[in-house]
């Protein structure tokens, strides 16, 4: 019973209103809307975490630009290197020259040995440590191997 109630109550969360901004309504409508918004939706919201320094809506901008910009990215043959740690997913992308290498840590902070080196274009971490075969928690990285 107690199971049922929390997923019923848990499925209206990701029906609430997105909140776009600390205005009324947070620059969702004009309108009142039929579920209410987040009790933190003052402080939690998109113009909030695009300031932010560990701002989500930046990074994924960054990495949508990075796809953009290479073509490798978008059209390239995917291959999945090694598995290197049990919580750790390794890719390559190559096109004709162009390598990206992507090392995504699903884990605790760990060393993966054994990558190949290159230049960091994109990470979610504050400091990258990849050079060191260090990655943070949930760190998820790009490089360009040329």
């Amino acid at each position: 019973k107690l199971l049922a109630e929390v997923n019923f109550g848990s499925r209206d969360n990701s029906r609430r209103p997105f909140a776009w901004d600390g205005t009324e309504n947070h620059g969702f409508t004009t309108g009142t809307p039929w579920l209410p918004f987040a009790t933190r939706s003052d402080e939690i919201n998109l113009e909030a975490d695009t300031k932010g320094e560990k701002s989500v809506c930046n990074y994924y901008r960054a990495l949508f630009a990075l796809r953009k910009e290479r073509e490798v990215l978008r059209r390239g043959e995917w291959k999945q290197l090694k598995r290197f740690k049990k919580d750790c997913f390794v890719y390559l992308r190559t096109l004709g020259e162009q390598k990206i290498l992507v090392v995504c840590n699903f884990e605790k902070a760990q060393k993966i040995k054994g990558l190949p080196e290159g230049k960091l274009l994109l990470s979610n971490a504050k400091r990258n440590l990849g050079a060191n075969g260090e990655y943070a928690p949930y760190e998820c990285a790009v490089y360009d191997l040329k």
